[in-house]
């Protein structure tokens, strides 16, 4: 969450499958991208805008809509590693 970019699907894909490596075989949950409004995301921040009720800013779902692309990297990641949790 810290670092200045958006991790690249191959530094989420390795980081997923590294998790799943370490659970051998017992699930794993990933959420996608949900930052809360008293986070400081440095990758995100020049997304975000402010709202004037930051609790239903650009989070969750919305955030998802507004920037797909970033949606699409976390998913196919996901989609990547997930042959090697079996």
């Amino acid at each position: 969450m810290n670092k200045k970019t958006i991790p690249s699907e191959q530094d989420q894909f390795n980081s997923i499958k590294k998790t799943l490596m370490h659970l051998k075989g017992k699930p794993l949950t990933i959420r996608t991208l949900d930052v809360g409004n008293d986070k400081k995301v440095p990758s995100i921040e020049k997304y975000l805008t402010k709202s004037p009720n930051p609790a239903l800013g650009l989070r969750a779902i919305r955030l998802t809509l507004a920037f797909p692309k970033i949606f699409k990297r976390q998913i196919t990641a996901i989609l990547r590693a997930s042959s090697y949790g079996i």
